[in-house]
């Protein structure tokens, strides 16, 4: 689907988005209704927003209010192959099989090698007695055994295969979306949590939050420097690299959204995140002071993590963009990886990790924070005295803070 290019990657929409897609993929239906319908009502041209929401209209058996959703989306993108699929699909649920049957031969007309339209064409056209028709889109799908394929049909409640369904295009929220309001998103006012990613709450601080390396690793500090191994694809910013070895190359990142590359470069001009590729390794002398490299290993789920204390990164190519936003203007870029991962963070002094439960809010200074994960929302604040007057964090729900002392 297109992407919807130049929206600002920030507001409660990114949070709700994000928290939806994350509890569809758990499986938490109503809840991810409520998301997204929150996120349609503040970004009602996000077709992202809506496609996700469309599909969990129809998990829900919700099928008019899936069928006006996807109607709409044609009409927006009526190149869309995908959008008339998953039209299909549910107006086959709905028993409207001459209009799925309409949707999948325009699908296939827009692309006579889907096979996945072909696929579920031919279902359309079994149900309705035109074997020999469904015969030709099996061909033409890549099914041999037509026989096997009709008797599995017929064995499901609504003859069509789950992995016939529909598609979805998670990003984020995506393997774990994150608990951010406002998700690598923005603050919400209320809070409402996403399962980042299943992490077990500890009952106490963890008293050495740094990874220990392990042979797999990517990245290696020596001393004060920080050495990198390239095996396919790695990001970071090159300034202060002295050196690099192997065939490699380089071109700068551009910031995502929904899956998609955006028109913002990821990091200013003077720090750009750029993408290595190749095989070979690199190597940087030590950051500026106060900041060290601090190695973080990611094992699954989602984390959300300050963007300009993003270094290096490697191991997923699942992330996202956005920024929280506060009161008076305040706003702080975030960025959201999901599975595992190994992040290079820039940070003064050493790393710690709490543990935030459920009912007690807890508040960081952002100039400490690094990063936060498990089922938190978060508020961008501009404090007031008698405290200092900056920017703080304040996180309710449950889950975890990384930060520097």
């Amino acid at each position: 689907m297109p992407a919807d290019q130049d929206e600002e990657l920030d507001g409660d929409f990114l949070h709700h988005f994000y928290q939806g897609g994350e509890m569809l993929r758990a499986g938490q239906l109503s809840q991810a209704r409520e998301h997204l319908e929150v996120a349609t009502d503040l970004r009602p041209e996000n077709s992202k927003c809506q496609n996700l929401l469309g599909l969990v209209y129809y998990k829900l058996g919700l099928f008019g209010q899936s069928i006006e959703i996807y109607r709409d989306l044609i009409t927006r993108f009526p190149e869309e192959e995908t959008l008339r699929i998953n039209l299909a699909t549910v107006l086959i649920r709905a028993e409207r099989l001459d209009e799925a049957e309409e949707e999948l031969s325009l699908a296939v007309k827009l692309k006579p090698n889907h096979e996945k339209a072909h696929r579920t064409l031919a279902v359309v056209l079994m149900r309705t007695g035109q074997l020999e028709k469904a015969r030709q889109h099996l061909n033409l799908a890549g099914v041999e055994d037509h026989e096997q394929f009709f008797k599995e049909i017929m064995t499901q409640e609504q003859g069509l295969a789950e992995d016939d369904g529909m598609d979805a295009e998670l990003t984020s929220p995506p393997p774990a979306a994150a608990a951010v309001k406002p998700r690598a998103e923005q603050i919400a006012p209320k809070p409402a949590a996403v399962p980042v990613a299943a992490v077990e709450k500890p009952t106490e601080p963890a008293p050495d939050p740094e990874p220990k390396l392990t042979a797999r690793a990517i990245f290696r500090i020596e001393g004060e420097e920080l050495g990198a191994q390239v095996q396919g694809r790695l990001f970071a910013r090159l300034e202060g690299l002295v050196w690099a070895e192997g065939e490699l190359q380089y071109s700068p990142a551009k910031k995502r959204f929904g899956g998609e590359e955006t028109q913002y470069d990821f990091g200013d001009a003077e720090s750009v995140v750029t993408v290595t590729e190749g095989d070979g390794g690199l190597f940087f002398a030590a950051p500026l002071a106060p900041n060290g490299y601090h190695i973080h290993s990611q094992k699954e789920g989602s984390g959300f993590y300050v963007e300009d204390r993003i270094f290096a990164f490697a191991g997923s190519d699942s992330w996202e963009n956005g920024r929280l936003q506060g009161n008076e203007d305040a706003d702080l870029p975030i960025f959201h990886v999901s599975g595992a991962a190994q992040l290079v963070l820039l940070a003064a002094g050493k790393l710690a990790l709490r543990p935030v439960d459920a009912g007690k809010k807890f508040l960081v200074d952002a100039q400490h924070l690094l990063g936060w994960w498990g089922e938190l929302a978060p508020r961008l604040i501009l404090a007031e005295p008698p405290l200092p007057h900056r920017l703080f964090l304040e996180f309710s729900g449950q889950g975890s803070v990384l930060y520097h002392m």
